[in-house]
């Protein structure tokens, strides 16, 4: 009798949901709220629209990935399993966003942006479906959406993977929910399916998934029966094969350094776990970088020990406050299986220990116990004395104006390189891999002192690193030292002989220096270590051509480069000057072509090819090259283009 008292309870408390929500009061209607997070978060993330690639990874695997610009089946399984930071969602948005819009930082971060703004409408859809409880889904959505913590995984263009994997995972939760506490349609337990491979494949924490779903057949307290587990066995044999495809194709060969010992990673676990809950109520001192923790003495440092046992009690106080509510345990739960991937358990070859973007996904598992928490004191007047439910008020009325600010500020840092770089060295004011990016910025920005500044510095704490003489070498080479940057590299080929960046790069110092038979002989050793390396080819190539006379060779070396990157305009334009110096204009016009098919209106391409026509007797087409040149900016001389009016006959 109590139990069908009780179904004919919930059946009421339904049904006024319905007539509620059908009543004609917009402050009432979810969307309103939802809307104001979105509008809110919008605008907090403006800064991020004027933001340029950073040298932390975007450079790497974005401007400099010759990939990117060719997209093609192969590319996406080279991209995904060859290039460590790419993933296939990635790399397929990126392809597809070069191949519309080229590679402008600008584009790469607005839609960051707008995923994440979709990331945030699917948070406040699968909560509020969970829970029903509109208080609790906007706390939720709106931590989610503004918590400065967040911001790196939207931020950094590299980011870009955890964006994706959320917005599949969530989908793929949602699809789940629906299918097994709705219609059990199996058109939604395929797409749940399918989501979670894209969630996969878009960054490999989609694996945590599968265990996941047990969680929410824990919290809606599904009868335990052969088929609960059944209908998990697609996901988990989904998990096993990308995740064992992926992981052989990228990681099989490579070695990892391994820092600690198995029982110390226990301990620096257990630091992480609680560091990313900590950060989530007192979001200060983030950084984009979190160093390693240093052994002293062959040990870890003393006060490390004390969060294991901090972690084993909190365990222990979620899975006894269950008995309460379900609630506690599925969000705690939540949290330690998608953080648990990054929590260094595994030892991974990583200057960082842990990373802001992390939490973008695991969050909600601590999200949304607090917010339901939260929201039923505040809801339940009679049970709560007013100082607890006005206590409740101020935490959301702080956090609710506090982090649209926080977020602001922390977008601020991703404008470029030399920012982010120093947000680390304000508060890690020791870290060598800080001050070695930033000198590679300050020197692409031509602050070439302060660069060489932040080169010494690296050198000083890590006198044994191969990149950071690379780095200093390569300031030298910018200031006009070519025989210091050439010390430089030969410190660096002393500790490693098998960096191909040393020899291109003292190719440069040595070409400077009008060493040809030095320059091309390093070009060569750079190619040989790296058979891709696009820049060394151009760079033999040009030598080839401007120094060496040995035009075959050149043409060779730009050929290479233009099966490389097929849009590669300056090879273009380098195989044309080839072919012009050998004699063969018919060629060189061929090339200038094909090279202005890429930049039509470059001044440049327009005058060599008028010197081609001129070479093949066509002085109409010479005319009109050079002119049009002019016309562009280039500087062409009077008595050439009276020579070319005259010669075609034009008044």
């Amino acid at each position: 009798m109590k139990k069908a008292k009780s179904k004919k309870k919930a059946h009421v408390h339904h049904h006024q949901s319905k007539e509620q929500s059908a009543q004609f009061d917009f402050v009432k209607s979810p969307w309103f709220y939802l809307g104001i997070i979105l509008v809110v978060t919008y605008f907090s993330f403006q800064p991020l629209f004027e933001g340029e690639f950073s040298n932390w990874d975007d450079t790497r695997v974005l401007t400099h990935n010759p990939l990117i610009t060719n997209l093609s089946f192969d590319n996406v399984l080279n991209s995904a399993t060859k290039i460590k930071g790419v993933s296939i969602g990635a790399y397929l948005t990126w392809a597809t966003e070069y191949n519309i819009y080229g590679m402008d930082a600008n584009i790469f971060h607005k839609h960051n942006v707008y995923l994440h703004l979709i990331n945030t409408i699917l948070v406040f859809w699968m909560i509020f479906g969970f829970s029903k409880n509109l208080m609790a889904s906007t706390i939720t959505t709106a931590v989610f959406a503004l918590h400065p913590m967040h911001v790196e995984a939207v931020g950094w263009i590299t980011g870009r993977s955890w964006l994706l994997c959320t917005l599949f995972y969530l989908l793929s939760l949602i699809c789940y929910y629906k299918y097994v506490f709705h219609d059990k349609k199996i058109l939604f337990y395929t797409l749940s399916i399918i989501f979670f491979a894209f969630s996969i494949v878009s960054q490999g924490a989609g694996i945590t998934l599968a265990p996941t779903l047990f969680l929410i057949d824990y919290l809606k307290e599904r009868k335990i029966n052969k088929r609960l587990f059944l209908e998990k066995i697609p996901y988990f044999i989904l998990m096993i094969l990308i995740v064992k495809v992926l992981m052989s194709a990228r990681y099989g060969e490579q070695d990892y350094i391994v820092t600690y010992t198995l029982i110390e990673r226990f301990f620096i676990a257990s630091y992480s776990f609680i560091f990313h809950m900590y950060k989530l109520l007192i979001p200060t001192d983030l950084s984009p970088f979190y160093p390693l923790i240093q052994k002293v003495d062959g040990s870890l440092p003393g006060w490390l020990y004390i969060y294991l046992p901090i972690a084993l009690l909190l365990a222990g106080l979620a899975i006894y406050f269950s008995r309460k509510s379900r609630l506690i345990l599925f969000g705690f739960g939540f949290y330690l299986i998608t953080i648990g991937p990054v929590l260094r358990l595994i030892p991974v070859d990583s200057p960082y220990l842990m990373a802001d973007r992390y939490t973008y996904l695991s969050h909600l598992g601590l999200l949304l116990p607090i917010s339901i928490g939260m929201a039923h004191v505040y809801q339940n007047k009679n049970q709560y004395s007013p100082l607890i439910r006005s206590l409740v008020l101020i935490v959301i009325l702080v956090f609710g104006i506090g982090m649209p600010v926080w977020s602001w500020e922390r977008c601020g840092i991703w404008k470029d390189s030399v920012s982010m770089w120093t947000d680390v060295l304000d508060k890690y004011p020791e870290e060598k891999v800080a001050y070695s990016n930033r000198s590679l910025a300050l020197g692409e920005a031509g602050k070439l002192k302060l660069a060489l500044k932040d080169c010494d510095k690296t050198i000083e704490l890590d006198p044994t690193s191969t990149r950071y003489y690379n780095n200093r070498g390569l300031i030298y080479n910018n200031l006009g030292q070519y025989d210091l940057a050439i010390v430089d590299f030969n410190k660096g080929l002393e500790i490693d002989p098998e960096y191909f960046k040393f020899f291109f790069n003292r190719g440069i110092s040595y070409s400077k220096k009008g060493d040809v038979d030095q320059t091309i002989k390093d070009y060569t050793k750079a190619i040989e270590l790296d058979s891709t390396y696009v820049e060394a080819y151009m760079n033999r190539g040009i030598v080839y051509t401007d120094k060496a006379a040995k035009y075959d060779l050149a043409i060779q070396d730009f050929t290479t480069v233009i099966t490389l990157q097929p849009d590669n305009m300056d090879a273009k334009m380098n195989m044309g000057l080839a072919y012009y110096k050998k004699g063969d204009n018919l060629n060189a016009v061929k090339n200038y072509n094909d090279a202005l098919t890429e930049a039509p209106d470059n001044s440049k391409l327009h005058y060599l090819k008028s010197l081609a026509n001129f070479g093949l007797e066509n002085y109409t087409e010479a005319y009109q090259d050079a002119s049009k040149a002019q016309y562009l900016g280039y500087n062409v001389e009077k008595s050439y283009l009276d020579q070319l009016k005259g010669l075609a006959g034009t008044i």
